[in-house]
């Protein structure tokens, strides 16, 4: 039974991609250890070096080639511009904590300020019990997040600074010790690299060692253009190093700003929730009072006293969202769900389609054209024809789907649905005739004869197709992102090219990694879900 039950665990290591695992396991149990070690060679060894010599390839021949940005990124940089990304999501968070605090701090003014107003509020006044452990804590989150700003400003502050004595300087002005501490870290760190390239920039620039004279001879101007040339090399990859650096510093401070945001006591934290309560509690009264008193006191004539007072009330306790941009993370989960959703639709059509081309070979004839023509059209060819068809069906003021979301999607959804329509339509076609006529003989149905007979034969190859399609709907998506503008991985790819610098190029590569790392999963996915479909049969 135990055998039974390693063995069911074995395949589905297989199932899910990870075979490799298997003769490890193997050799634990001590089953024929020359065989494992030459699968473990053959399955583990193998790629492993050929990914180390690819990244050492790429490591070498990336700092060779100098563009108009800087060097093309190699592993460091792109490891570093993908640290960069997931920066960006953890000081959001910050940023976001940071707004909310804001609006606590607002609100505790207003309470102060018009009390009076508070008192009159119908049904009476709020019960705002422990408002001087609320207005405590409040003090307290904001002494804390004034420190989590200022650490947050010392690397744009010690990164301009002229040189190390103006950089010194700037420790006495930082209040609190956390500021002043990770500042002494980046002048030890930090300044040196940021001094040295600026220098290094201003001589290739400046020297007459590499600028061409008026006066200068062929030959002096030929020497001159390829010393400039090691020159610029060479500062490009000083550039690069700078970037890592820069990274790791913010980093280095978000990390700890985010630590300081954690440490706060949870008394505090407590207390805050339960202002943040009360606040959402009051609200909607402070809303409803002055829509009804607003009604009421112009319809007679006259005017409420406290009109603008309990406005501003209202507008202090009614919650901002926060009008963060996206982080990468928000992004890739855009582009899932676009493709999914894409992916979906081109199920619903493709997979009742193939059926019937697949049980009738008069329709399979008919469609067959079309179906030849549409599939090797291009996305791009796509997209327009749905921005403007779905643009002037797409009319709500309150849409439950964004435009460009719609727009992706369905370009996705139409030129993925081929592989899933074809194999479908194969799958059906080559169902055993003697399944059919004892389909028949049952005086089963049609539609009993498609759902008990038909697509359970059929399934592994609508698998094959479903598999196809989705790995055809991530590649088209990127595309259609780039043009819809949809907020996703796509756009993000584009914005990036628009950008057009030395760091932005890092950033399309992790993109790039991104998309194969997803795609690769996603296929995963769908191999596992058709081998279990497959009835012991190989999936290919």
């Amino acid at each position: 039974m135990k055998n039974e039950a390693f063995n069911r665990f074995l395949n589905l290591l297989k199932t899910i991609r990870l075979g490799w695992l298997v003769p490890f396991l193997l050799l634990m149990k001590g089953e024929n250890p020359r065989e494992q070690l030459r699968a473990i060679t053959t399955g583990v060894v193998f790629p492993v070096l050929a990914v180390v010599l690819f990244l050492g390839v790429w490591a070498v021949s990336s700092s060779q080639i100098v563009t108009k940005f800087g060097t093309v990124p190699g592993p460091a940089q792109v490891r570093s511009a993908w640290g960069s990304l997931m920066n960006e999501r953890r000081l959001e968070t910050i940023k976001e904590a940071d707004h909310v605090q804001r609006q606590r701090e607002s609100r505790i003014r207003y309470l102060e300020k018009y009390s009076d107003v508070l008192a009159e509020l119908p049904g009476g006044a709020p019960d705002l019990g422990r408002l001087a452990a609320s207005e405590k804590a409040v003090a307290e989150a904001s002494a804390t997040f004034a420190q989590v700003t200022e650490l947050l400003e010392v690397q744009n502050k010690i990164s301009v600074a002229a040189d190390a004595d103006e950089a010194s300087q700037l420790l006495g002005e930082f209040k609190h010790d956390s500021a002043s501490a990770f500042a002494e870290g980046l002048l030890a760190d930090l300044l040196p690299l940021e001094l040295a390239y600026r220098e290094a920039e201003r001589t290739l620039n400046l020297s007459p060692e590499f600028n061409v004279q008026k006066d200068d001879s062929q030959e002096t101007r030929a020497a001159k253009g390829k010393s400039r040339q090691t020159a610029a090399k060479a500062l490009a990859a000083q550039k690069a190093d700078l970037m890592i650096a820069r990274q790791q510093a913010t980093t280095a401070a978000t990390v700890r700003a985010a630590g300081i945001i954690d440490a706060i006591p949870r008394a505090t934290t407590s207390a805050l929730k339960r202002f943040d309560a009360q606040a959402a509690q009051l609200a909607p009264r402070l809303n409803g009072w002055y829509d009804e008193v607003v009604a009421a006191e112009e319809a007679t004539g006259t005017k409420f006293k406290d009109k603008v007072k309990l406005k501003m009330l209202a507008k202090a306790f009614t919650d901002s969202p926060y009008p963060g941009k996206d982080t990468y993370i928000g992004q890739i989960i855009t582009s899932l769900k676009t493709v999914f959703f894409g992916f979906f639709i081109a199920s619903l059509v493709a997979i009742p389609i193939g059926i019937l081309c697949g049980l009738n070979r008069h329709i399979n004839t008919a469609l067959n054209p079309l179906i030849q023509i549409f599939k090797p059209v291009s996305p791009l060819a796509w997209l327009p024809i749905v921005m403007i068809v779905v643009g002037a069906l797409h009319v709500s003021d309150d849409p439950m789907f964004q435009l460009s979301f719609v727009n992706s999607a369905i370009t996705v959804a139409l030129c993925s649905l081929w592989p899933t329509l074809v194999n479908t339509a194969v799958g059906v076609a080559s169902v055993d005739k003697d399944y059919l006529n004892v389909a028949k003989v049952l005086k089963l149905s049609w539609l009993q004869r498609v759902f008990k007979v038909v697509l359970p034969a059929s399934l592994p190859l609508v698998f094959t197709g479903l598999r196809l399609s989705l790995g055809v709907g991530w590649m088209v998506l990127i595309a259609a992102e780039m043009l819809a503008q949809n907020p996703g991985l796509g756009k993000f790819v584009w914005d990036m090219f628009q950008n057009g610098s030395s760091e932005t190029l890092s950033m399309i590569m992790v993109a790039v990694f991104t998309i194969g790392i997803i795609g690769f999963l996603l296929d995963t996915i769908m191999l596992s879900l058709q081998q279990l479909v497959s009835f012991g049969e190989a999936a290919v």
